[in-house]
Formats: C-alpha cells, sequence, structure tokens
C-alpha cells in the first residue's frame, strides 16, 4: 500500500476515501437516485375505466376565504367527464369571513343535483372540515381537492382507476402549477415535477407513496372512516397535531394493509405564491 519513499498508493488513497463519512453518504444518496430513476422509468398509470366500472364518487372541497377562487374548483368538479348519477360534491365551508359562502351557494343553485354545502359558524380546522365532509359523503371512494385549484375535465376518471385494484386504499394525483406567468411559478412546476412527479412515480411501484397530497388524493371511504377520530386526535408530545393531515390520512391507509399508488395522468393545478 505504501512505496518505498513513503507515499501512498493509489489503492491505499481509494481505500481511505471510502472509509470517510462523506464518501460513503454520497455513494448511498447516488445509489438511491439510481434505483429512484429505474422505477421512474418503469412506472405507469392505471388505464381508465369503462363508464360501468367507475365508482360511485364523493368530492370533498374544504375552503376557508377562499372568495371567488372556490368557484372555479366547484365549477371544474361539476363539469368533469364523469357520470352525473354516481358523483356527489361536497363544499365545507370553515367558517369563512369573506363571501366563500356565497359563491358556495351559488354552484349549489347552479348545479342543484350535484353540489352539497356543509357550514360551519367558526373557523375549525381542515382536517374538521374534511373529516365532516367523509361523515357525509355516499361514496365508496373519496376525492378530496383544495378550494385554491382546479382539475382537467378527465381528472376524475383517472383518479378512481386505480382503485380497480383491490389492495389499492389511497392515490395520490399530480400536483401542477396553476399560476405559471410568474418566475416563482416557473421555478415551483420545476420543483413539483422533481419532488412529486419523480418520487411519487418511483415509490407507487412497490405500493407505497408516502403521502397522498391535499391538493388532489382519492381513498377507499371504508378504509378511512373508521379512523377518523383517531386521526382528529392526533398529537406529538402530548400536543394536538393541525397540519400534516394528508400524510395522516396516507398513514392510515398503510397501517391497515392497503397499497398507496400515484396516477400520474390525473392533474390538478393549484395556485402558488407569486411573491417571496
Amino acid at each position: 500500500l505504501v512505496f518505498s519513499h513513503g507515499a501512498i498508493s493509489p489503492r491505499a488513497q481509494m481505500l481511505i476515501a471510502w472509509r470517510h463519512p462523506l464518501t460513503v453518504l454520497v455513494a448511498v444518496e447516488a445509489f438511491y437516485l439510481a434505483l429512484q430513476t429505474v422505477l421512474w422509468l418503469r412506472y405507469r398509470p392505471a388505464p381508465p375505466l369503462a363508464d360501468a366500472e367507475l365508482p360511485r364518487l364523493s368530492v370533498i372541497i374544504p375552503a376557508f376565504n377562499e372568495g371567488p377562487m372556490v368557484e372555479r374548483s366547484i365549477r371544474s368538479v361539476a363539469d368533469a367527464e364523469y357520470p352525473r348519477d354516481r358523483l356527489e360534491i361536497i363544499v365545507v365551508d370553515d367558517g369563512s369571513r369573506d363571501d366563500t359562502l356565497f359563491h358556495m351557494r351559488k354552484l349549489r343553485r347552479t348545479y342543484p343535483e350535484l353540489v352539497r354545502v356543509l357550514h360551519f359558524p367558526g373557523n375549525q380546522g381542515k382536517r374538521a372540515a374534511l373529516r365532516a365532509g367523509f361523515l357525509a359523503a355516499a361514496g365508496d371512494v373519496v376525492l378530496t381537492v383544495d378550494s385554491d385549484s382546479e382539475m382537467g375535465p378527465d381528472t376524475l376518471r383517472r383518479m378512481v382507476a386505480p382503485f380497480a385494484n383491490a389492495r389499492v386504499g389511497a392515490v395520490a394525483g399530480r400536483i401542477r402549477v396553476l399560476n405559471r406567468d410568474t418566475f416563482i411559478g416557473r421555478m415551483l412546476e420545476v420543483q413539483f415535477t422533481l419532488s412529486f412527479d419523480f418520487a411519487r412515480a418511483a415509490q407507487s411501484a412497490y405500493g407505497t407513496v408516502m403521502v397522498c397530497p391535499g391538493a388532489l388524493s382519492a381513498f377507499r371511504r371504508a378504509v378511512i372512516v373508521p379512523h377518523l377520530d383517531a386521526w382528529m386526535d392526533q398529537r406529538f408530545l402530548g400536543r394536538p397535531v393541525g397540519h400534516g393531515e394528508d400524510q395522516a390520512l396516507t398513514n392510515v391507509v398503510l397501517r391497515a394493509g392497503y397499497d398507496t399508488v400515484y396516477q400520474r395522468d390525473a392533474a390538478v393545478w393549484t395556485l402558488v405564491p407569486d411573491r417571496y
């Protein structure tokens, strides 16, 4: 390993380098990235279902001080390519102090056969709004979408497609940026692709998407409802947890023994900040 004049041989230098913690970390990260890339390349979304195979679907849209944007969100769901006799939209006003409830009731009059409005007299938080929606839902599959987001015409059909597999308990949709006309919006579109599309496609290959995002996710109602009270009472170090409701719901599905998967061709476009 050492030459006669005291210099360290290339082989010894390599062995020493491999024992350095930073080198080991880089090697592990490189292997993980390569594995993710292989899984991402192998990923394929579930094929869409025929009309006769589509499940009864309930869409929950919780909102707090969303204003006119909630109307755009509701319309995108109501105008989606999904059988009207198998679709319901439950909008939950979480004690808004602006005109959010006005826009909800307006869409209720426009789509009386589709839209139901639930109203909280005071703000209770997103978990409470989602819980009310799950309990009121009649669908076998419940889809949650944020009130600052719009979906495409075929998003609903594509989101329910993976549930043809009885092992699937939750589906994560693809998150896109709605306001991409700003520099920050374009940057976030790239981040969403790397963080959401790349990672979730790889995780979907082994049926364990770690977070089904609040902006667009679908769940088997029968899997979620028995655990709603425990989910509402989630605590950390004895204190209530008010955020991370989407990851907590995903954990409910995984603990129940079901797969969580990603559906790349089911997209929602969401508003992102346009100023630093």
